[in-house]
């Protein structure tokens, strides 16, 4: 829509130049002269130089780059390609009592949860590779079955870490979900690969597959002593909200409904259908949810700037300043240890 717009005012631009100052030059008498020729060489300078006098009145001393870089949590050492190890980068205690367990979206809730709990915490992250025990994605373009396995792998020395781990009283699950609940659309198409009865079988992905697997997981952990929560991927729409900011803050051209980088709710509510739909049926029958809605929306719209600072990165995860701040408004570390169940 968009880019629709941009075309259509570029083409009007177009014709009111070709119409108004082409035509009438070249059929106009010109004599050239001193005067004439000065006034061409100070109008070619002013319009040469005026994107460079633009950026000039719109630098910032402020580097984006580093903003809205990647939210590993504790460090890139934590986004795992193999097995799960406790390694040193990746924790905060010798004896950690809290454990956060999944993709990128439970990558980008640690800086949040360690400014907001005295607790020890462990990260256990690979991205894509949501958090359950027998259960993984798999798509047509970069997520082949050989992946899958690993992250069968992955989750399941996970789990193996949390058995041998009995410091660890709280473990919380997040993923942005919608990888395991439906077959995606015509860019990407997901299948689930799980292990029924010592086998492995691809299906297709399903609400009610994703709360079974996530069942097992919930049930398999509490017979650990665990006590589990899940946090739920902040509110998006598909619009890159961090790089709205970015043109926002820089007084660079934002069109389009979304031009003040807010969520609109109906936005929200109808992009995360299935993962709303997931959710409250987990949070109904196994496990609490934590959601950032209370903190960042309002009835029309949610916010992507707290305090001055970027909440997201992108379109979907919190930029490592959105992650504290969100998080030390709900007190997130101490809140997640209060309701896991």
């Amino acid at each position: 829509e968009v880019h629709a717009i941009a075309v259509a005012f570029a083409l009007c631009i177009g014709f009111l130049l070709y119409r108004y100052i082409e035509l009438p030059i070249r059929h106009a008498e010109i004599k050239i002269s001193r005067k004439l020729v000065g006034a061409t060489i100070s109008v070619s300078l002013t319009l040469a130089l005026t994107p460079f006098w633009i950026t000039l009145a719109h630098s910032s001393t402020v580097d984006y780059t580093q903003v809205r870089r990647v939210n590993h949590g504790f460090g890139v050492a934590c986004e795992f390609n193999q097995d799960f190890t406790p390694k040193a980068e990746c924790r905060n205690s010798e004896k950690p009592t809290l454990l956060v367990w999944g993709d990128s979206f439970a990558m980008h809730l640690v800086p949040g949860i360690i400014a907001t709990t005295d607790a020890g915490v462990v990260q256990a992250t690979r991205s894509v590779c949501g958090p359950f025990i027998g259960m993984a994605p798999i798509d047509n373009i970069t997520y082949t079955r050989s992946w899958a396995k690993l992250c069968l792998a992955f989750n399941q020395s996970v789990f193996d870490y949390l058995s041998a781990t009995p410091s660890i009283k709280t473990v919380v699950l997040s993923s942005p979900f919608e990888q395991f609940l439906s077959t995606g659309d015509n860019t990407r198409s997901w299948r689930s690969l799980k292990i029924v009865g010592g086998q492995l079988v691809e299906q297709e992905p399903t609400v009610y597959g994703a709360v079974e697997a996530m069942r097992k997981t919930v049930e398999k952990l509490r017979e650990l002593g665990k006590q589990v929560v899940i946090v739920a991927p902040p509110p998006m729409s598909g619009f890159d909200s961090g790089r709205c900011l970015e043109r926002k803050a820089t007084g660079l051209l934002i069109l389009g409904v979304i031009s003040d980088c807010n969520i609109p709710i109906s936005d929200y509510h109808k992009k995360q259908e299935l993962v709303l739909d997931f959710l409250q049926q987990v949070q109904r029958e196994l496990v609490p949810v934590v959601y950032f809605d209370e903190i960042l929306c309002s009835k029309l719209s949610c916010s992507t700037l707290l305090d001055g600072k970027f909440v997201y990165r992108d379109s979907g995860h919190l930029s490592y300043d959105g992650s504290q701040i969100v998080a030390k408004k709900m007190k997130l570390g101490d809140l997640l240890q209060t309701v896991a169940r």
